[in-house]
């Protein structure tokens, strides 16, 4: 963020940078905060994250396809039966496996870069100190807890008593009791890290030196944060939800499931602004405060026809109008083009699972 100068309160730089976010897709910023495992093996490779995370997926179902192959299982892996489910249901875990170590590095990337957009705004211009969210105890802790929630609601229950028969246990259901807890775990300390980044992007709001109530484009990073912290989440919806069709999976599961991760979306989305919406409530209710109180001055020299009645007749229309405009600025953030691309989000996390059930319908139906 070096090559990015600017004086306290130039809202150029702001817009400078907002012009380069794209870009970040391809090479989003290095942050502390990323799970090392991942940051060293990323670095070490040196493609673009998401590239690196699609490879890996593709790599590891192909030594899986590999595996089949060799113990002579393959066709029947791939073959239209309880077992092509299991490679469907295969290919979405591994999907996710190589997603959701690249969504970690783009949370702290984004993270960091929403920080260095806001810190020329800050009192005092201080340095923010980022610390290794998934060093934090708490994450383990949550980690843990989110592989034992996914052992229990996608493996223990929905397929009890199919894993007490020896007949069960081949490679793919071998892996899935390996990888669906592991994947509970990077979900879990995802969450955990989206919703710690979340809070630290709010309290930043505290040391703002000033709110323009008119122009809230220098707030921007704030409704950022939330918006792409959501898709990352939204996403991992989408991927999840696609691997469940034709799956032996509860309803209460299924249900349970997508309530914990889509409150966890709308969770994203709103924490990062309510620091700023608290900053932006107390002052438009400090300015108004001030400008009725003129008002009324205003008023009461029009109303006692003193020596400056004829000034206060000629500023009130203005002093009024103010007002009104005042009174509409809404106390959150939001604008009507993030409220839409929110929505857009939320359309895809569910599009994919729509789309894969209409081909499973239709396969269904021309191969009947």
């Amino acid at each position: 963020m070096g090559r990015w100068k600017h004086a306290p309160g130039d809202t150029r730089a702001i817009e400078q940078v907002t012009a380069h976010i794209e870009d970040i897709v391809d090479d989003p910023p290095q942050s502390p905060d990323a799970a090392l495992w991942s940051r060293r093996l990323y670095d070490r490779i040196g493609l673009p994250p998401i590239w690196i995370g699609i490879s890996l997926a593709a790599l590891s179902f192909i030594a899986v396809l590999g595996v089949e192959s060799a113990t002579g299982r393959l066709e029947g892996f791939l073959a239209r039966d309880d077992s092509a489910r299991i490679g469907r249901g295969l290919a979405v875990q591994l999907i996710l496996l190589g997603y959701l170590p690249t969504a970690q590095l783009y949370l702290a990337g984004w993270t960091r870069l929403h920080v260095d957009m806001l810190r020329p705004l800050l009192a005092g211009g201080q340095r923010l100190v980022f610390r290794d969210v998934y060093r934090e105890p708490s994450s383990r802790l949550a980690g843990i807890a989110g592989g034992v929630s996914f052992l229990v609601l996608f493996l223990l229950v929905p397929l009890y008593p199919l894993y007490r028969n020896s007949e069960y246990w081949t490679p793919e259901s071998t892996f899935f009791w390996l990888g669906v807890p592991f994947t509970g775990w990077l979900v879990a300390r995802l969450a955990h890290a989206l919703l710690f980044d979340a809070l630290f992007v709010s309290r930043l709001a505290a040391d703002l030196r000033e709110i323009d109530l008119i122009d809230r484009r220098a707030l921007t990073p704030f409704v950022q944060q939330g918006l792409r912290s959501s898709l990352l989440f939204l996403l991992f919806i989408g991927i999840g939800l696609a691997g469940l069709v034709g799956q032996r999976t509860l309803m209460a599961t299924a249900t349970l499931s997508l309530i914990g991760v889509l409150g966890i979306a709308f969770a994203a989305l709103a924490l990062p602004v309510t620091g700023v919406r608290e900053r932006i409530r107390n002052e438009k209710q400090r300015q108004l405060a001030a400008l009725r109180s003129r008002i009324n001055q205003d008023r009461e020299a029009v109303l006692s026809a003193s020596a400056t009645a004829d000034a206060a007749t000629r500023r009130l229309p203005g002093l009024l109008a103010l007002e009104a405009r005042l009174e509409t600025v809404h106390e959150w953030p939001f604008d009507v083009p993030s409220l839409l691309r929110f929505g857009l989000y939320i359309l895809l996390g569910f599009g994919s699972w729509l789309g894969a059930a209409g081909v499973e319908r239709m396969l269904d139906a021309a191969l009947r």
